[in-house]
């Protein structure tokens, strides 16, 4: 459990860099790209601390919608890079720190899958 609470203040810091960022977007796309981009770092924040709470069959599910959503944040940052609503440094940055948290993600899902296998082996089979 410590590695996974890592990972949710890990997030905790993306998070934050992420209203710093999305907050001096222009007004215009505020709205729609900052929220959107807001919206998806807070989806992930409520996968993880759920995921920690939910017994090992069920976190892989939450473990891969949050990857997922990992995934959409970094597409809509290099956009707004792209449109120029945040520089390239600013860019290298924030995705640095979502890489090291999808990837501990990623590590997550990877040994509840192994425990499940594990408790479906050990399991006698039905004859």
């Amino acid at each position: 459990m410590k590695r996974n609470l890592e990972v949710v203040v890990q997030w905790e810091d993306v998070v934050h860099e992420l209203f710093v960022i999305t907050g001096r977007f222009p007004k215009a796309v505020r709205f729609v790209i900052a929220n959107r981009i807001t919206n998806h770092a807070l989806d992930i924040m409520s996968l993880l601390v759920e995921a920690q709470y939910m017994p090992t069959k069920k976190q892989p599910a939450l473990l891969s919608r949050a990857s997922v959503l990992i995934t959409q944040v970094r597409v809509l940052l290099r956009i707004s890079a792209r449109e120029r609503w945040l520089s390239l440094g600013q860019l290298d940055l924030i995705c640095t720190q979502i890489d090291v948290v999808g990837k501990r993600v990623y590590v997550w899902k990877q040994k509840q899958n192994e425990k499940i296998e594990k408790s479906t082996e050990s399991l006698p089979a039905d004859q």
